[in-house]
């Protein structure tokens, strides 16, 4: 509910407002107590001038959300929590994300707090099934259920000393540019859209189009020069994803480890549609959004945050294969223009 107010995305709430978040309560008391409640918590403030209900206990129209005091409470939590860990867990990120994403997470928490406590931090390397078994009692959890994201968020993936058998890269490859010095890639999230783009390679400058699998090429794109090694050549990476909290999630993993440029005339285009309500909850990472945003120009990006303001998303099947097509060999264009001169 606290995370809810805070991501609300007016300052003031009305009483059916309240009510839609909520879900319909059994009864009127036991909404109006939950009402009192976050107001006795200091998340809420009566706009008096609103009026109230006639019935009792009685509510007023309006509230002011105090997502200040949210925020504290937020802080304060994780500070308490931190002092009773072993001091190689780090809850900083938590401060950027949600309450909701801290009590999800707490129980691994408390479980690898208990491991590293108990043995400290391990010595030797082991395969992530063993070592998500010791820490948790999994061992399918660390790969398959968002164990090497909490860990990440705890700062312990290193420490952790996992052997991550990563999966390869999935890429095609456009061998008459391979002996140019300057190479051009092409990263895109979703496998509808990589086959759409798939017959446009031979018809660019770009040496590869990478198919992303979502999430998983973050834990393989480290492998692209072993997979392909060209050496004494100069790389540009470009990216396109769907517009919502995950995609731009992925294109900063990727950019934290190699800057990737955003594939920009794609983005654009999709943007000239109407987007759709985020079907799952998706963790929110503001640090991610920020400088994503930072990438795009003023009519973009506006488009953009009130896309995500509204928790609506376009994805990259909005554009149809002569769309994607015809953007893609414009922007190869556009790039050998910019080249003109230029060895290439």
């Amino acid at each position: 509910m606290e995370d809810q107010l805070i991501q609300f995305k007016k300052s003031f709430i009305t009483l059916s407002q309240l009510e839609q978040i909520v879900g319909r309560p059994e009864t009127y008391e036991n909404f109006a107590m939950l009402v009192l409640q976050l107001v006795d918590q200091n998340l809420l403030q009566p706009v008096k001038s609103a009026g109230q209900t006639t019935q009792t206990p009685r509510l007023y129209y309006k509230y002011k959300i105090l997502k200040h005091s949210a925020k504290k409470s937020l802080r304060e939590i994780i500070e308490r929590l931190q002092l009773t860990l072993h001091m190689s867990i780090s809850l900083d990120v938590y401060y950027r994300l949600t309450q909701q994403q801290l009590e999800q997470d707490l129980r691994y928490i408390e479980k690898i707090n208990h491991y590293i406590t108990t043995y400290g931090l391990p010595a030797v390397p082991a395969p992530a099934p063993e070592r998500s078994q010791q820490l948790v009692g999994d061992e399918k959890w660390i790969q398959y259920k968002g164990g090497r994201c909490v860990l990440e968020r705890l700062g312990l993936w290193t420490s952790m000393q996992i052997v991550d058998a990563k999966e390869p890269l999935r890429f095609a490859i456009n061998p008459q540019n391979i002996g140019r010095s300057s190479q051009f890639h092409l990263i895109v999230e979703n496998k509808t859209t990589y086959e759409a783009l798939l017959p446009a390679l031979s018809a660019t400058c770009f040496t590869t189009l990478l198919y992303g699998a979502g999430f998983e090429i973050v834990g393989s794109f480290s492998l692209f020069d072993k997979q392909l090694p060209l050496p004494n050549v100069q790389h540009t990476y470009y990216y396109f994803g769907d517009i919502d909290f995950a995609g731009i999630s992925i294109w900063y993993l990727l950019h934290k480890q190699q800057p990737i440029e955003l594939a920009l005339p794609f983005y654009k285009a999709a943007l000239t549609h109407e987007g759709k309500p985020i079907p799952k909850q998706q963790l929110i990472d503001e640090e991610a959004i920020q400088v994503f945003m930072g990438q795009l120009n003023h009519d973009t990006k506006q488009k953009c945050q009130q896309l995500l303001d509204k928790r609506f998303y376009i994805s990259q099947e909005v554009l149809v294969t002569r769309t994607l097509q015809q953007i893609w060999c414009e922007m190869s264009a556009d790039i050998m223009e910019d080249l003109d001169g230029v060895e290439f």
